[in-house]
């Protein structure tokens, strides 16, 4: 639950004093930046303290998949909140820990009820099963954020949609697009936001091979059906990359998820779903704030999530 009443203006002080100071220490080349920082991270750590909304009766049709690390859980806790407020939609969350969260986090994600924890002890187990006939795919397991994508499949069950969900999202207003997506009875398409150049479009070796990618595909945000991967896919795929010269990605989750939606179809979101630090929150309905643009989460998204909750 949004915070309200002195707590929700304590906040607003708060990160007013942090853009402040952040704006004085861009025009004076850095200088008072750590006093924006100083009031910037309260305000974040606050989402460690938010209320669950009461879950209702969840929507089995859809899995919610966050992969997550402990410096993480305070930021998804805003992040989820946000979805929660302008959706209306709960259904279950799965959180694939790390292997860094302590029993603090734990305890702050399970205060949603519709929220249960893997641990990686338990991942290896499943994927050890899952994919004990495509052994290959295992090693991409050990990949940047590999698990977000090979995890997925062995926590969500077949016939769900599945609905990736990363920490530094924040909601706006109602997300009746994605609500729609999820809402229908089976999808024939990847759903993704959009973002003016993502790092694989750059990489000669992919698209000298594949000319059909889609563009600026985002994985922050990014519904599908689990059914589109089975383990013969997710191997084959990771085989196929590793086969090209050495690629030159941010994250190498992301062109695992581009290849399957090429394969399966793809449709980005509106621009109202931004990815871009260019696009203002107030007239967009969510903002992935990744990459660098993670310490605006507090600066522009939550000034602007409080001002209008």
């Amino acid at each position: 639950m949004l915070p309200t009443g002195w707590r929700r203006l304590w906040l607003l002080i708060l990160i007013f004093l942090a853009r402040l100071f952040y704006h004085i220490a861009f025009k004076c080349h850095g200088l008072l930046g750590g006093l924006a920082r100083l009031f910037r991270t309260p305000v974040l750590r606050y989402g460690l303290k938010l209320k669950a909304l009461p879950a209702g009766v969840p929507d089995d049709s859809i899995r919610i998949v966050s992969f997550l690390c402990h410096n993480d859980v305070a930021m998804w806790m805003w992040a989820y909140a946000s979805w929660r407020r302008f959706s209306g939609i709960c259904a279950p969350v799965i959180i694939l820990n790390d292997g860094s969260f302590t029993p603090g986090d734990r305890d702050i994600l399970r205060r949603w009820p519709e929220v249960s924890i893997v641990e990686p002890d338990e991942a290896e187990r499943k994927a050890a099963e899952f994919y004990k006939d495509h052994p290959g795919a295992l090693p991409l397991r050990k990949d940047q954020l590999g698990p977000k994508f090979t995890d997925v499949p062995l926590f969500v069950p077949a016939g769900k949609k599945v609905f990736i969900f990363d920490a530094d999202l924040l909601f706006f207003r109602h997300p009746a697009e994605a609500v729609e997506v999820l809402r229908k009875p089976s999808l024939s398409a990847y759903y993704y936001c959009q973002e003016e150049q993502a790092s694989y479009q750059a990489d000669p070796v992919l698209s000298r091979h594949f000319s059909n990618l889609p563009y600026g595909f985002n994985s922050g945000m990014l519904i599908f059906e689990r059914d589109t991967m089975q383990p013969a896919h997710v191997e084959r795929l990771f085989q196929t990359v590793r086969s090209f010269p050495p690629l030159k990605l941010a994250y190498y989750d992301q062109i695992y998820y581009v290849l399957l939606a090429t394969e399966t179809g793809f449709q980005g979101f509106p621009k109202t779903y931004a990815t871009s630090m260019l696009q203002k929150p107030d007239v967009l309905v969510m903002k992935h704030y990744h990459s660098w643009m993670k310490h605006f989460f507090v600066q522009e998204g939550l000034w602007q999530l409080l001002r209008h909750p």
